[in-house]
């Protein structure tokens, strides 16, 4: 932290990109990318963020309850980009909102950058031909709405192994892209860092006492799913119903 504001006297109206791989005992390697710029009526500087970052997954492996870590590497490079990248997701239009499965979804994300003209961003999502037919939502978002299952699913399962956890991590999505998925109403559980999507009831009541109350469910399920690059810290969700015939 103290390096990184240091050499930076505007740090405020700069955004740090953060490359990290950091390497256990037992061939077990943790690699993560994320951005961090200024955020309005945040009291914390922009490489006190970027720091903690790092700081929160070191912190997640070695809190592990069952064994002891043994760090053997880390490798961190930050680039310093002289301008505040972030970019708000604002709008989401498709082609058509009715289609078969087999066919593609092709719409357009309208983000707005810090400062600027709004930004449109094409993309196409091919829907699986087996998808089930009905009402799904398409929903466009920033990572951290979708982290935030992955984070109920370590609270749920604090007895996981080191190589659990490193799993559940990498799992973790950037937040310098626009995820994009097409959601079903069936559950997806999480179990020891791992995401079952579509469980049918009947298995999730199997499940649930093996679990011993390490199981996380999601009352959505992933159909298909594609994501943008933007080099900036998106923020914002869109949701849209989209009918399979």
């Amino acid at each position: 932290y103290n390096s990184m504001f240091g050499v930076n006297e505007f740090a405020e109206e700069a955004t740090f990109r953060l490359q990290a791989k950091l390497e256990f005992a037992g061939d077990q390697k943790l690699d993560f990318r994320t951005m961090r710029t200024a955020v309005t009526n945040s009291p914390a500087p922009t490489p006190l963020l970027v720091a903690g970052s790092l700081a929160s997954r070191v912190q997640k492996v070695f809190t592990n309850a069952r064994e002891t870590p043994n760090m053997e590497r880390v490798e961190a490079v930050i680039d310093l980009l002289p301008e505040r990248r972030a970019a708000t997701i604002e709008q989401v239009w498709l082609e058509r909102r009715r289609l078969r499965p087999g066919e593609t979804l092709r719409g357009k994300v309208i983000v707005q950058p810090y400062r600027g003209s709004p930004l449109e961003r094409d993309f196409d999502l091919a829907i699986p031909a087996g998808a089930p037919k009905g009402r799904l939502t398409l929903m466009v978002s920033e990572a951290a709405v979708l982290n935030q299952r992955r984070e109920r699913a370590a609270q749920r399962s604090r007895a996981m192994s080191v190589p659990e956890t490193v799993s559940l991590l990498n799992q973790e999505l950037s937040n310098d892209q626009i995820y994009i998925a097409l959601l079903n109403r069936t559950p997806t559980a999480h179990l020891d860092g791992n995401a079952l999507p579509n469980v049918p009831l009947t298995a999730l009541n199997v499940m649930r006492p093996a679990a011993q109350g390490r199981l996380a469910l999601e009352l959505q399920s992933p159909v298909a799913e594609t994501s943008l690059a933007m080099d900036a810290v998106v923020s914002g969700t869109q949701s849209v119903s989209v009918t399979l015939e």
